[in-house]
């Protein structure tokens, strides 16, 4: 068993706060989901997500539309946006968690990446980081990523 943070603020979040009921069931269930590895990426079928939080097919996909960009869907996983910042406390923990990731697609690399690196180089943990091989040009392609500019104006979870 695994525990996992979640930071109080989040009800008080204005992204968080504007979505719907559905995206706030889903967006819990993958930050505390025992699907979520230590790296953040949630690696499910639909199927068992739709059980695990009992919302229609239809209602899940919808709700996953509505948690863009703080989860991101890559090669039919989940990427959680931010989760060094809230899940890794050190940097062995970094490194277990890159060791993951170097072990996943392209396209979700990259999208980790995208989510995370910011965080790992602000607390220094350059050596971990660079564990995760970077993605094919094509992997990176497959993926979108956001100016840091976007990102100023987001409160995190």
């Amino acid at each position: 068993m695994s525990y996992r943070k979640i930071h109080d603020k989040l009800w008080s979040d204005r992204w968080f706060a504007e979505r719907p009921i559905d995206a706030k069931l889903v967006y819990l269930w993958a930050l505390t989901s025992r699907h979520t590895s230590r790296a953040g990426i949630v690696e499910v079928p639909d199927m068992v997500a739709v059980a695990e939080t009992t919302l229609t097919p239809a209602k899940y996909r919808a709700a996953l539309a509505d948690l863009s960009p703080r989860v991101v869907e890559a090669e039919g996983r989940l990427v959680i946006r931010k989760w060094a910042a809230y899940q890794l406390d050190n940097e062995s923990d970094a490194i277990g968690a890159a060791r993951l990731v170097a072990q996943q697609p392209d396209a979700v690399r990259a999208a980790w990446l995208s989510a995370n690196a910011d965080e790992y180089r602000r607390r220094g943990w350059d050596d971990a980081l660079d564990t995760v091989p970077p993605p094919s040009a094509h992997g990176a392609d497959t993926v979108a990523t956001r100016s840091p500019s976007e990102h100023e104006h987001e409160h995190e979870h």
